[in-house]
């Protein structure tokens, strides 16, 4: 919008020593790669940027520093589909449901169990209950295939226009003007995904938007 020229920037490393997931820093090394300045006017400055960004990170060929709390992005098992069931340490995760393990896996590894773990990928049985933290109370909640009910409260999903997810505990779903909200004492992300999924594809909703956790 000033007109003035776009530098990239790239970070590589970091994604293992601090994911979105964990509570804490590792202590690693990170670099950071400076792109060279694009001009505002460039038809091509949406491409470039993300050609950019989109570069291959080496470190994902690496495990991560610490694997606590990975369960907020892994929040079901991806070898016989509990959910809840994973139960994380410094050097791995497992399945309290079916005993499987994993072993120090690389950041890529993780991304493809997470992904193996999508709705639509792995099937779901509804319906999914939760204990959350809804206006300063702990209630128990439950997901059913086109509403949820949150403690006395009912949201029907047909009218939720948005998601997003607020200090990587907190899903939020943003419906007129107003906005709902809760702390999930599981995981936020399955809560996002979960109804992401029942809205764009059983709802079939084209005008919904959701910003991805990462």
């Amino acid at each position: 919008m000033l007109k003035i020229p776009i530098i990239p920037v790239k970070f590589f490393g970091v994604q293992r020593l601090w994911p979105r997931w964990s509570k804490t820093f590792s202590i690693g090394t990170s670099t950071v790669e400076f792109g060279n300045p694009i001009e505002a006017d460039d038809p091509q400055l949406e491409e470039k940027v993300m050609n950019f960004l989109g570069k291959e990170d080496p470190t994902f060929k690496l495990p991560y520093r610490n694997y606590k709390h990975i369960e907020k992005l892994i929040w079901r098992c991806p070898s016989c589909g509990a959910i809840a069931s994973i139960k994380s340490f410094r050097s791995g995760f497992s399945c309290s449901s079916c005993g499987k393990s994993w072993t120090k896996p690389t950041v890529n590894e993780v991304i493809q169990l997470h992904d193996k773990i999508m709705p639509g990928n792995m099937g779901l049985s509804f319906p999914i209950e939760d204990e959350v933290v809804f206006n300063g109370k702990s209630v128990k909640a439950k997901m059913y295939e086109d509403h949820a009910i949150i403690g006395d409260y009912r949201l029907d999903y047909n009218v939720i226009k948005n998601s997003s997810i607020e200090k990587s505990i907190e899903p939020v779903f943003g419906i007129g003007s107003e906005m709902v909200s809760f702390v999930s004492t599981t995981s936020a992300l399955k809560w996002q995904e979960i109804v992401d999924f029942q809205i764009k594809f059983r709802l079939k909703r084209e005008n919904y938007h959701t910003d991805l956790w990462g």
